[in-house]
């Protein structure tokens, strides 16, 4: 049973010249680079003397997934391979489709840039994606890519809206089987209020006494605003009052928000290299 999306790859000439254009030009992030000359990688992709060079890339703001990132380029040092025809209607063809919030805009910032469109952004008239926009164009190698205006009922929150919130409360004294109890099964309507609130996902761990949750909503401040108005969650924080002794403070005293110190993938996009050979993903 499949799981989730791990990553999409291309196969580039010039694996320098291609993170340029797909960090610097498109904006992705920089996760990871790496040399694979190893028995491992030769096993994997059926070379007896395979050496990759291999980056890792990442959509900004896509939150926790199932993976560091979203694509791989793989540039071949051996073995060395020949340009292909990489038309779009050839079968084994591929294209990758980044969503934008404004493709005019977007089109005309990389048009700027020198990047090669096969064609302005064309209005969707039909189908389940009418009212959004679409265009193709091209990568160093020629790979097609596209830009996607979703339609306005499809539309996601902006990414720099939907950083993860952290939080530490604390239980009263004697309440850590009751509490967990009570989460075994959060109510319907309480369910309900937070989605429309904004609020996709909500993680809580415990450690004695000691409760750490993380958030992720679109807006977690306009999410606080709009739940204070709920009956459903003002139901809720009333019968949890008896198990919670209170929220430590943080960066924000009304949610105790923690400030983040360090993070593992940050340092490696900042010093591409530094993770051990062999950690492809």
């Amino acid at each position: 049973m499949l799981s989730g999306i791990w990553h999409f790859s291309f196969h580039v000439a010039d694996l320098d010249r291609s993170v340029a254009f797909y960090r610097d030009v498109l904006g992705m992030e920089l996760v990871h680079v790496q040399e694979q000359a190893n028995a491992y990688t030769r096993s994997l992709v059926g070379y007896p003397d395979a050496h990759l060079r291999v980056a890792q890339l990442a959509v900004p703001g896509r939150g926790e997934q199932v993976s560091t990132h979203d694509l791989e380029l793989v540039e071949y040092v051996v073995p060395r391979g020949e340009r292909q025809d990489p038309a779009r209607h050839h079968p084994g063809a591929a294209h990758m489709a980044f969503a934008v919030p404004d493709i005019e805009a977007e089109h005309a910032r990389l048009t700027a840039l020198g990047v090669r469109f096969v064609s302005p952004p064309n209005h969707i008239t039909a189908g389940v994606n009418t009212g959004g926009a679409a265009c193709y164009f091209l990568d160093p190698d020629d790979i097609t890519l596209e830009l996607v205006q979703p339609p306005p009922r499809r539309a996601a929150a902006p990414p720099a809206a939907r950083r993860p919130i952290a939080l530490h409360s604390v239980l009263r004294e004697g309440q850590e089987a009751a509490y967990e109890r009570e989460h075994a099964t959060v109510p319907g309507d309480l369910l309900a209020a937070l989605l429309r609130a904004g609020v996709r996902d909500w993680t809580i761990w415990r450690s004695g006494r000691d409760l750490f949750h993380l958030v992720d909503a679109d807006d977690f401040a306009r999410a606080l605003e709009v739940l204070a108005d709920d009956p459903a969650d003002q139901a809720w924080q009333r019968h949890m009052a008896g198990f919670v002794d209170r929220f430590e403070p943080g960066r924000d005293e009304r949610t105790g928000e923690l400030a983040k110190v360090w993070n593992l993938r940050e340092q490696i996009a900042a010093a591409p290299g530094t993770a051990p050979e062999g950690s492809h993903e």
